[in-house]
């Protein structure tokens, strides 16, 4: 399902930035909407504002990035990191990325994927924490 790109799903978020990038497909579904809360709670509570840099995937788009055959981008998750604002150091994006991490939980992320310089956020059934 391709998604007018002027539409927001939530205060912070548009259905174009969570969308796959190659096909503009995004599964509407529960699954999507938990999600979607769940992050425009945790930018609420950083306080600072986050770009996704990828949320779902069609299957050619997530083979073409290297993305696990059984991927959560492929039903929805979300990586995300924040916005360099012009202040910004890189220990200050350091201290923001380690918030999102940190309070992911507590907004309702059960797959949390902590990497240099983005987390993956999602919503699966069973816990997981890595590192990439």
């Amino acid at each position: 399902m391709i998604i007018t790109p002027n539409f927001n799903i939530t205060n912070h978020f548009k259905y174009s930035e969570i969308a796959c990038k190659h096909c503009g497909e995004l599964i509407i579904g529960e699954l999507l909407y938990r999600h979607m809360s769940n992050l425009e709670s945790l930018r609420m509570d950083c306080g600072f504002p986050f770009i996704i840099d990828s949320g779902h995937r069609c299957q050619f788009h997530n083979d073409e990035v290297g993305g696990k055959p059984d991927s959560m981008h492929l039903l929805f998750a979300t990586d995300v990191r924040p916005q360099r604002e012009d202040e910004d150091t890189d220990a200050t994006m350091e201290a923001k990325l380690h918030t999102i991490g940190e309070l992911a939980e507590v907004h309702g992320f059960t797959g949390i994927g902590t990497y240099d310089t983005f987390r993956h956020l999602d919503c699966r059934q069973n816990k997981a924490r890595w590192n990439g």
